[in-house]
């Protein structure tokens, strides 16, 4: 079995012989649920074609149709496309409503991206370790460490353990953390996370038991930070992470909690000169490993 997308949203799910992964461009703009969904059919069209597969090859196709509007932290995503129609003219069973179920239960509408990152690793035939970067309008992140897998979910603030075939082999909820946004393995098996709120804070905690061994957090000034979405240990053991609505990347002290290097003008988007890597405490420090 092997998970195939397009940016449309496309999965087709087959019993057939293993292929490499491969990528189907559909380019569809916003229009109606009639349109979206006739597009979709072509798109399995081509797809089915090319690949030299018949009706029977395919198990079932999946259908998130177009999004529209999405705003997970209301509760709010819309996407237009008509499922049924799109059945009825490829005479394939469809499943479809994934964002808006996984949104209505406190997800923010991308339930299977550690599956397919799980399917892609296995697909390179790679034990790990690896990084999957899903890069969209948040970017989702999966790591995966000698096959298994470090999962993040948003409701609860779990942080979750899996092997390659779905066993679990811990599962903790993040302490003193609203959001979790891409948990992260640290050099002596503990997580680094952090906290996609405002005040944000990133966190570094023992899963096994379940005990915070370091934190930065500060409520206001220069050094607080607005929804961070990705914290990394750095090979010296100091902190990497990017300050979303700062728009800035920043390294941050291990022992002194104190901001020793930045990248990017606090508060101000671009990418003109000037904004450029600031070098605050005199030279940028060294990392082990460079």
């Amino acid at each position: 079995m092997r998970v195939r997308a397009g940016w449309l949203g496309l999965a087709l799910l087959y019993t057939g012989p293993a292929r490499k992964p491969f990528r189907v461009e559909y380019p569809v703009t916003p229009c109606d649920a009639s349109t979206a969904s006739a597009a979709h059919a072509e798109a399995v069209a081509t797809f089915t074609a090319q690949h030299h597969l018949s009706r029977e090859d395919i198990d079932i196709v999946g259908f998130h149709g177009q999004t529209v509007l999405h705003r997970p932290a209301q509760k709010m995503t819309v996407q237009i496309g008509d499922a049924t129609a799109l059945a009825k003219a490829i005479h394939i069973p469809v499943m479809h409503d994934f964002r808006a179920a996984d949104v209505a239960a406190g997800g923010q509408g991308a339930p299977f991206v550690p599956v397919y990152h799980r399917a892609l690793a296995q697909s390179l035939e790679r034990e790990g370790p690896m990084v999957v970067l899903n890069i969209g309008g948040v970017s989702n992140i999966t790591y995966i460490d000698g096959g298994d897998i470090l999962i993040t979910e948003i409701p609860g603030a779990w942080i979750t353990r899996v092997t390659r075939h779905g066993k679990v082999v811990w599962s903790a909820q993040a302490p003193n953390v609203h959001y979790p946004s891409d948990a992260y393995p640290t050099r002596d098996g503990q997580v680094i996370v952090a906290d996609y709120w405002k005040p944000g804070r990133v966190v570094i905690f023992n899963p096994s038991t379940r005990k915070i061994t370091w934190e930065y957090s500060v409520a206001n000034g220069e050094g607080m930070l607005d929804h961070p979405s990705l914290a990394m240990e750095l090979p010296n053991g100091d902190v990497i992470l990017n300050d979303d609505l700062r728009h800035r990347v920043l390294v941050i002290d291990r022992n002194t909690k104190q901001i020793i290097w930045q990248y990017g003008v606090t508060d101000q988007p671009g990418h003109q000169p000037g904004f450029g890597p600031n070098k605050l405490c005199g030279e940028s420090p060294k990392i082990s490993g460079e």
